[in-house]
């Protein structure tokens, strides 16, 4: 089945450059979450036929992943928001943000329900629009290069619904019209290269953290380490 592109977009290729297709095993999210041999919680909800399991996957995962950053070094924290910070963004209290509370934990369970509600009802609509549709290819990322690369992977700042959506049509690429967020974040770093990204050059965090973090996503969050943290499968049996 070939793969349509929504019709506002083509029409800003005409002027611009077309997408260029990322290999499926290319595309990394935060910490690592990927296609393939690795692991994305989105991507196993899409697989689940039943709606009401689906979300209690999907919160279980909301569960498992509060205690797993808890794990991690403050600093290696930071969600996908933090990444694509621009200077103007990080000056307007990023500090603050980083030091917050929001990385504690959670334990109430329905709270997570609610979300996990949303989401589920959000991916399901969104691959329903695809199909009818087209594909929304203004999606930007972050090129990485990294020793275990033969390819450098991209971490996507804004379209990991659409990723996963795409990958649960069992497409082996993903077409990306624009590989940046924002002018002020490289197109491309390696993971030995963190000076230019804008939460180091503001001293929000170090360069060995940043680098800890970049080669933890080029390495990618694999499948056998989901089981072992327990985070959920599609029709596991301990949703």
């Amino acid at each position: 089945m070939l793969l349509k592109i929504h019709t506002k977009r083509m029409l800003r290729f005409v002027k611009g450059k077309l997408p260029k297709p990322i290999p499926l095993h290319n595309i990394r999210y935060e910490f690592g979450f990927g296609f393939g041999n690795l692991y994305h919680p989105f991507l196993e909800v899409l697989k689940e036929r039943s709606a009401s399991h689906a979300i209690e996957l999907l919160k279980h995962f909301y569960l498992q992943m509060s205690v797993y950053l808890q794990q991690l070094p403050v600093g290696e924290r930071l969600s996908v928001q933090a990444w694509k910070s621009d200077d103007a963004y990080v000056a307007k209290g990023m500090k603050k943000y980083i030091a917050s509370k929001q990385f504690e934990p959670r334990i109430n369970s329905d709270e997570w329900r609610g979300a996990a509600e949303r989401k589920v009802r959000h991916l399901h609509a969104l691959r329903d629009s695809i199909r009818t549709h087209g594909y929304d290819t203004e999606m930007s990322g972050l090129g990485i290069r990294g020793p275990q690369l033969n390819n450098e992977c991209v971490l996507i700042l804004g379209g990991q619904n659409r990723a996963a959506v795409l990958a649960s049509l069992n497409r082996q690429h993903i077409p990306v019209a624009n590989s940046s967020h924002r002018e002020n974040i490289p197109r491309r770093i390696g993971v030995d290269q963190v000076d230019a990204l804008p939460l180091v050059r503001r001293g929000i965090i170090s360069p060995v953290t940043a680098k800890n973090v970049l080669q933890r996503i080029c390495d990618g969050f694999s499948a056998d380490k989901a089981r072992e943290l327990g985070f959920p499968f599609a029709r596991d049996c301990r949703v």
